[in-house]
């Protein structure tokens, strides 16, 4: 990966470069055109890997993800409870949808572009600080 690129791994497959790693989990074609365009606006980003899991794909690729991701990006109505539940408990988790009971877990929802965009730009600031 050469200076301000996004590369996108799916299972099974995965990287081993320097770079800030998203995952994004059950997302579906209208939020990723969401995250799309959120990160299109944006002046300029690290090198970023993006993960991307669908359900029925292999849980333990998604677990090694995720520990993997400084940011997870999750949608509710793509999910089964158990990892919209596991999921919710993870402190660097936000996510698309209304999580109902677990909102009091987790208010990190993610409700328009310019939210995603801001999430998106603090977690990229707060990586570079800690590459620094």
């Amino acid at each position: 990966m050469i200076g301000n690129k996004l590369l996108l791994v799916t299972p099974p497959d995965d990287i081993n470069i320097d770079g800030l790693r998203i995952l994004l989990v059950g997302i579906s074609h209208d939020k990723t055109n969401l995250i799309s365009t959120a990160l299109t606006q944006l002046p300029s980003i690290p090198n970023t890997v993006l993960y991307m899991w669908a359900a029925g794909n292999d849980i333990s690729w998604l677990m090694d993800k995720k520990n993997k991701s400084h940011l997870i990006i999750f949608d509710v109505e793509n999910l089964p409870g158990e990892l919209v539940g596991y999921f919710s408990a993870q402190l660097n988790s936000y996510y698309f949808g209304h999580l109902r009971d677990l909102g009091i877990i987790n208010n990190n929802s993610i409700l328009d572009v310019d939210q995603c965009y801001q999430l998106l730009e603090n977690t990229i600031t707060t990586y570079e600080k800690s590459i620094r």
